[in-house]
C-alpha cells in the first residue's frame, strides 16, 4: 500500500511463511489513472450490478526470497470470478544495481469485463505499474 495506489488493505489468509500457496486478500480502489468512467461509475456500480465484492483474492505460485515472486488473483463476483491475473517481480543484480522486471497478465472472464479492456487498458496498466515500481525505487533508496 506504501508504494502501490490500488490496493487499500491486505490480510494474509494463510498461516507460516510466506512461501508458495499464501493466500491473500487485497481490499482494492480503482487505479490512479483509471478514467472518471472507470472510478466514479463503473468500478462502484460493478458492485451492485454483478456482485463483485471490492477485493481480491490472490496466492502465490513461485517464491524464491530476494529474487522473484509470482501470484495469482482474482475478483471474486456474484456468480464467478469476474477477471484473473497473474503476476510477477523478478529481481536481476547487475553492476550498477538491481534490475527490477514485473510482468502481468490479465484474463477478463466476464462478458463486461471482456468489453472493459483494451489496448488503452493495457496502457493505462503499463502507466500505474511504471509509476508504482518509481514510488518503490525512491522508497528503496532513501
Amino acid at each position: 500500500v506504501e508504494w502501490c495506489h490500488q490496493p487499500t488493505k491486505m490480510t494474509k489468509l494463510t498461516e507460516g511463511p510466506i512461501a508458495v500457496g499464501t493466500r491473500y486478500r487485497t481490499d482494492e480502489q480503482a487505479p490512479s489513472n483509471a478514467n472518471w468512467v472507470i472510478k466514479y461509475l463503473l468500478f462502484p456500480v460493478s458492485g451492485l450490478l454483478f456482485g463483485t465484492k471490492g477485493y481480491t483474492e490472490a496466492e502465490i505460485t513461485d517464491f524464491t526470497s530476494n529474487q522473484q515472486i509470482g501470484w495469482r488473483s482474482v475478483a471474486p463476483g456474484r456468480s464467478g470470478n469476474v477477471m484473473q491475473a497473474e503476476w510477477e517481480i523478478v529481481l536481476e543484480e547487475h553492476d550498477t544495481g538491481t534490475r527490477v522486471i514485473q510482468r502481468f497478465k490479465f484474463t477478463p472472464l466476464h462478458p463486461i469485463t471482456k468489453r472493459m479492456v483494451s489496448d488503452s487498458t493495457a496502457t493505462d496498466v503499463a502507466i500505474e505499474v511504471s509509476r508504482n515500481l518509481e514510488k518503490l525505487k525512491s522508497i528503496v533508496q532513501s
